[in-house]
């Protein structure tokens, strides 16, 4: 098992995740990654219409190894 830490970032905040999880592998926390931004997605789509945040990968050292940006738009068409 290793340690990974799954910090978010936007324009306005920075979250550290001092604690981390314990996964089996770098595929693991990619797989975690994903969920942890599609849930973000999901909640703050309810709230606006206009998102871009970024979940990052970090190993137990808290180097950054993967990032998954997220860019969404909610606009009404003709």
């Amino acid at each position: 098992m290793h340690r990974y830490h799954f910090p978010v970032q936007n324009q306005i905040f920075h979250s550290n995740d001092e604690e981390g999880r314990d996964l089996a592998d770098l595929r693991a926390a990619k797989v975690e990654a994903r969920r942890a931004a599609g849930e973000i997605l999901i909640a703050e789509l309810a709230e606006r219409d206009r998102i871009e945040f970024t979940v990052f990968v970090e190993d137990g050292e808290h180097h950054r190894i993967l990032a998954i940006r997220v860019h969404a738009v909610c606009e009404m068409l003709d």
